[in-house]
């Protein structure tokens, strides 16, 4: 039922899968309630963030910067 025009534009926003949010929330021992910042540094409940903001599938290369000293493979 939708119908485009010259001009209109189209977002795209990606989220976690709800059930790797989940299973992060339990690991970490967080009931997804705690207020975090959101991407615009406003306050969230953080399964809200988990599930928009942020990219929780990849490790910042900033933490393997930090772990790589402790590690046998250089």
């Amino acid at each position: 039922g939708l119908s485009y025009e010259a001009g209109d534009a189209l977002g795209v926003w990606p989220s976690n899968d709800p059930r790797l949010v989940q299973s992060l929330l339990v690991a970490l021992g967080f009931d997804g309630e705690e207020a975090v910042p959101d991407r615009t540094g406003n306050p969230t409940p953080l399964r809200l963030a988990l599930l928009r903001d942020y990219d929780i599938t990849r490790i910042p290369r900033a933490l393997l910067n930090h772990v790589a000293p402790f590690t046998q493979h250089l």
